[in-house]
């Protein structure tokens, strides 16, 4: 979660009215390292507004491994592993997130 852009405005003010370092980290409850972080990006950018992080591309189509699911509802994951050429563990964290659990199985005592 980043900070805001007022409270981050907020922050290096309260610095440039003659307060240290250590008080102000102290008062706002942030730590020094995000403290320098601010003053560098403010340096370099001349802005304060956070860094758009830029989300990675997937190996596993999501639309994909659900369509190929409803068209074999009985493939084991080691299966889906092949025909996606990527590891197991990769699968069932992708049906964890889609929220597609395995089947069932009712054991009669």
């Amino acid at each position: 979660m980043t900070y805001s852009l007022d409270f981050r405005e907020a922050v290096l003010t309260f610095r440039k009215k003659g307060h240290t370092i250590k008080q102000t980290c102290e008062t706002f409850n942030i730590p020094k390292k995000t403290y320098h972080n601010w003053t560098n990006l403010q340096q370099q950018t001349d802005s304060l507004q956070p860094k758009k992080t830029p989300t990675r591309k997937r190996k596993i189509d999501k639309q994909k491994l659900r369509q190929y699911i409803e068209e074999h509802p009985d493939a084991y994951l080691k299966e889906l592993a092949q025909h996606f050429n990527v590891k197991t563990s990769s699968i069932h964290n992708a049906l964890v997130k889609l929220k597609i659990t395995r089947k069932k199985k009712f054991h009669i005592q």
